[in-house]
């Protein structure tokens, strides 16, 4: 999953009033996905872990404007990177190079 924000153009850069923004999710320069939201924001989801990915967002006022620049970003290898460990303990120090922690 790969979440994004973007900041609304400003009034003076935009035909009238943003509608919708479209969403295109591109691999290998191919488009794979567009999406649609009604927000400046969006969870793309269902994409191939450890993959590059583009992205390019349009705003939708009277009629569709011109795509952003592609935004590159690497899915994780697997969900397991979410997690965050607590409880952090220094158990003992080998050496200066080498510390064993432990966590839950």
């Amino acid at each position: 999953m790969v979440r994004m924000e973007w900041s609304p153009l400003i009034l003076g850069n935009r035909n009238g009033i943003v509608r919708r923004y479209i969403v295109r999710v591109l691999r290998l320069s191919v488009i794979e996905d567009t999406l649609t939201t009604l927000t400046p924001a969006i969870e793309v989801q269902g994409l191939i872990p450890n993959t590059e990915y583009q992205f390019q967002v349009a705003a939708f006022t009277v009629s569709l404007g011109p795509f952003s620049n592609d935004v590159p970003s690497t899915t994780l290898e697997d969900g397991e990177h979410t997690f965050i460990p607590t409880h952090l303990t220094h158990t003992h120090t080998l050496d200066t190079h080498l510390l064993y922690v432990h966590f839950t």
